[in-house]
């Protein structure tokens, strides 16, 4: 009869009238508040072992998290690049000291993670037990160690070090952490279980205690017991969490060896749910032949023993599914059942197949390598086979060198090279270095040789067959790698033309462009200065100039020889301008015609590109190579001389446009300034005005009897008077006054610092051009002139132009009134 029962039992014989019945009643409440306090220690005893086993699984979870942290860093290390190891080192390092000092405390039972009279034989047959937990725990921390001390030329896919991180944390190891962390979830649900009897003993007791004594002590003490519980769901939860999100599979089966849970990822493995497995049997799983090694199994469990075997699982699809399975036995009240870890296989049986296939593989490509040479050697480093038609390329045979080790053989510096690549092959790992030779270059490809694996043993550690020796392979690369060189220079030469293209094409300024072109082409063609010259005459002028490297007194000196000390005659430039031919000359000193300041600069190899010429200008290209002797090759040339094309279509080009800007500007007839230029220069000139406060005039001037001597003795005339009176009012004005031609008979000038009070002076001087005029031969000409002057700040040229044209206009009318009044008479 439980406690419970018993209370409700003896309270309902109470009676108050009795003092028998009182006495009975008090000594009941007695015992009950003895059993409330008794329950209360228990659960407090309960919920203590409680937190210890939480703490005990979160230690738990974190090494296997650990595990699987450590192998990615692993990884990673290998696959960085060098200058970001020793940050994974770092991190490595990190992890593998919390993962040893987790383990130290799990092995040891009276550290604080275990709760007290737990047995010490249950821990020391979890770790050192069938499973040797403890040993693979330490192997995978030393090996992990091993690996973040290793040699930077150590890490490669192939390091044991890591080949044994990852078959640990993808094989037994993780598997054997996950059955620690189940195990101790499966003792979370017990004690959960018993927790909730317990309590609800305590609970029934403590409100018929607290219903006597008072309701003051109830709610503190449920509330604890709430808490308790509280703490015990949320643990559950974190167990059923971790199940459920590892990376194996996990099942738990009765004594019944039905399933009872089944987590996600060993659902997902055999192509199944969750729901679907449970009270199913690991026979209906696997294939026929593997029932043998299941009935071994369930024979060790029950013998309470740990099982690990290697089971192929049949999907419904027909998939087979390679795995390695870990059964532990577990205590239940109704018997032993199963907790068993499977790992997929799949990935890892892929992985050393294709190695195997890469092994057989260079060995296929060693045997029947062309042209090269092959070097088989031994764990002492001596060359046991030598064989190639490459050894003649580099004054060696098979005599001179098998039974000797490349110390023997080759010079200090090479034999340190080359016995290095050798004992990385032994390691397992797998070299590739070029070595330059006098006469060429070659790639030296060194891998280990491994024993045939045993097929017997898929699962020791030399699966993949125990590496015994190596194989060197030498190719001779000397035309591959010049063939590279020759297209990357084609590759440079492409684009140095590309980009010199687009800036033929570009709005840039002469200079700019000559700058630009000589840096691009200087760039690609290893020029250390260039320069655009141009002549003028009998000398020679640098337009721009662009050097390698930093602007020197030096250069600045050789720039002066160039611009001042080239006059017709002196050095070989000459010739190529009056040749107009390139001439590229790779040894300038021994030239006969060779310019001594040159020699004294350093000049060693001079290229002279003409570029085209522009009226009594003549462009020449100039590049130079100074200090050693580097010939000019045939790609140079053609550099240089598809450079030069699109610079010269740039300078015609511009010279074209300059052209055409002046005769957009120019008065066909008179070869004065048109309306056009006469309003840009106005507006610059008003504009100067501003800045300066000089005075501006305008000058407007009409010719008269234009149209009558046009109609009777031709327009040939008439240009011909327009052209004379150009010409006499330029030269009877200032020579910084401008005269403008404006269209028809119309003419303007822009006075430079002329004002007001100088009127008078500037209308004789239009007199004078008129007299000039009729002495020419026109008799009967006449002009009318206006002048306007800009005094004042803001004034406008539309202003001046409109008040100049005014005046013009009042004096054309008095001439016009004149020779009226001197025909009636």
């Amino acid at each position: 009869m439980s406690v419970s029962r018993f209370a409700q039992l003896n309270l309902s014989r109470l009676h108050p009238a009795s003092l028998y019945v009182r006495s009975a009643a008090l000594l009941l409440l007695t015992v009950l508040a003895l059993l409330s306090v008794v329950s209360f220690a228990r659960v407090t005893g309960r919920v203590e072992t409680q937190q210890r086993d939480a703490q005990l699984i979160n230690v738990a979870g974190q090494q296997r998290m650990l595990s699987q942290r450590i192998a990615l860093l692993g990884q990673q290390l290998v696959l960085s690049q060098t200058s970001q190891r020793q940050s994974l080192r770092e991190d490595l390092s990190k992890a593998l000291n919390q993962m040893a000092e987790a383990h130290k405390k799990l092995i040891d039972v009276d550290s604080s993670l275990y709760p007290p009279q737990t047995p010490a034989q249950d821990v020391r047959d979890l770790y050192f037990g069938a499973s040797a937990l403890d040993g693979q725990v330490r192997a995978f921390l030393l090996a992990g160690w091993r690996l973040q001390q290793a040699p930077n030329r150590q890490l490669t896919q192939l390091n044991a070090d890591l080949v044994t991180l990852q078959i640990a944390a993808q094989g037994s190891l993780l598997p054997a952490l996950d059955v620690v962390v189940t195990i101790d979830g499966i003792h979370v649900r017990e004690r959960l279980f018993q927790l909730d009897s317990v309590a609800l003993g305590s609970l029934l007791l403590t409100l018929v205690t607290l219903g006597v004594v008072g309701l003051g002590l109830l709610f503190p003490m449920i509330r604890r017991q709430e808490q308790a519980v509280a703490d015990l769901e949320r643990e559950h939860n974190f167990v059923q969490q971790v199940m459920n999100n590892m990376g194996q599979g996990l099942g738990i089966t009765g004594p019944d060896h039905l399933y009872r849970y089944v987590n996600p990822a060993y659902a997902r493995m055999v192509g199944r749910t969750p729901e679907s497995m449970i009270g199913m049997s690991s026979f209906e799983l696997i294939e026929p032949a593997e029932h043998n090694g299941l009935m071994a199994a369930r024979a060790e469990r029950l013998a309470g023993r740990a099982s690990r075997q290697n089971i192929t699982f049949r999907r419904p699809d027909g998939q087979s599914v390679p795995t390695l399975t870990v059964v532990v036995p577990y205590e239940t009240g109704e018997g032993v059942g199963g907790i068993a870890v499977i790992t997929d296989l799949s990935e890892r049986i892929r992985v050393e197949q294709q190695l195997r296939q890469r092994d057989r593989l260079y060995h296929t490509v060693a045997a029947n390598f062309p042209d090269g040479t092959l070097m088989l050697f031994d764990s002492s480093l001596r060359y046991t086979l030598v064989d190639g038609t490459g050894l003649k390329s580099v004054g060696l045979s098979a005599e001179l060198l098998e039974g000797k080790t490349p110390s023997e053989v080759y010079s200090p510096e090479v034999a340190a090279l080359i016995e290095a690549d050798y004992r990385a092959a032994l390691l397992g790992q797998v070299t590739e270095r070029e070595m330059v030779r006098e006469g060429g270059i070659d790639l030296i490809r060194t891998l280990p040789l491994r024993t045939e694996p045993d097929p017997a043993s898929p699962q020791s550690e030399a699966a993949s067959g125990e590496v015994f020796g190596g194989m060197s392979i030498t190719q001779d690369i000397t035309l591959r790698r010049q063939a590279e060189i020759d297209l990357s220079r084609a590759a440079t030469y492409t684009a140095a033309l590309l980009e010199v293209s687009k800036l033929a094409q570009s709005e840039m300024s002469l200079e700019k462009v000559a700058i630009d072109a000589a840096r691009v082409v200087g760039k690609a063609g290893d020029v250390d200065w260039g320069s655009l010259v141009v002549k003028e005459g009998d000398q020679l002028r640098i337009v721009a100039a662009w050097d390698k490297t930093e602007k020197t007194q030096e250069i600045d000196h050789f720039a002066v020889i160039m611009e001042e000390g080239l006059t017709r005659g002196q050095g070989l430039i000459w010739k190529v301008m009056q040749g107009q031919e390139g001439l590229f000359i790779d040894d300038y000193c021994s030239q006969s015609g060779a310019h001594e300041p040159f020699v004294q600069f350093g000049v060693r190899s001079v290229a002279f590109v003409p570029l085209t010429t522009l009226g009594e200008q003549q462009f020449l290209y100039v590049a130079v190579r100074r200090g050693e002797r580097r010939p000019w090759t045939t790609e140079d040339q053609a550099l240089f001389q598809a450079a030069a094309s699109s610079v010269r279509i740039n300078l015609e080009r511009q010279h074209y446009l300059l052209e055409l800007e002046h005769a957009a500007l120019i008065d066909s007839l008179t070869g004065l300034g048109n309306r056009r230029a006469f309003e840009q220069d106005l507006a610059r000139e008003l504009e100067r005005r501003r800045r300066s406060k000089d005075p501006v005039g305008v000058l407007m001037v009409d010719v008269d009897g234009l149209k009558q001597l046009n109609d009777c003795e031709g327009h040939e005339r008439g240009d011909a008077l327009l052209v004379t009176f150009a010409g006499t009012l330029s030269s009877s004005l200032r020579a910084e006054d401008r005269v403008y031609r404006l269209g028809g008979d119309e003419y303007a000038a822009i006075l430079v610092r002329a004002s007001s009070s100088g009127c008078e002076t500037l209308m004789q001087r239009v007199r004078n051009a008129v007299a000039k005029t009729r002495v020419a031969g026109f008799p009967e000409v006449d002009a009318s002139a206006g002048l306007a002057f800009a005094e004042g700040d803001d004034d406008q040229g539309s202003d001046l132009l409109n008040l100049a044209d005014e005046r013009m206009y009042l004096e054309k009318q008095e001439h016009r009134r004149l020779r009226t009044a001197a025909a009636i008479r």
